[in-house]
């Protein structure tokens, strides 16, 4: 009985541990022309895997739920140019991201 007890205390704690991890947080950035750096309206920025998707205001900039894991990428969108697939880690350091057209 005591181990089938610890077991279960064990198996709660990992379950705690894993949601933590996949904790979304907002992400936000900026998505412009790469060769003008004007800011591209209507870019859709979308996790990979997720449902989690969003579109660029007017001045180009977005915010996005993001999992917190080291594996976790967004995917850039916007007809007229090539899609980026970047890291989230990636994103921290910078928060602009360059388009360039087809």
């Amino acid at each position: 009985m005591k181990y089938a007890i610890a077991l279960l205390i064990v198996l709660c704690s990992l379950s705690t541990y894993a949601h933590k991890e996949t904790f979304p947080a907002t992400l936000s950035g900026k998505v412009v022309d790469g060769q003008t750096g004007e800011p591209l309206i209507g870019a859709r920025i979308a996790v990979d895997g997720h449902y989690y998707q969003v579109f660029t205001k007017p001045d180009g900039t977005f915010e996005i739920d993001v999992p917190v894991t080291e594996k976790s990428v967004i995917v850039v969108e916007m007809i007229s140019y090539e899609d980026v697939t970047l890291s989230v880690s990636v994103l921290h350091s910078t928060n602009t991201i360059s388009l360039v057209s087809n």
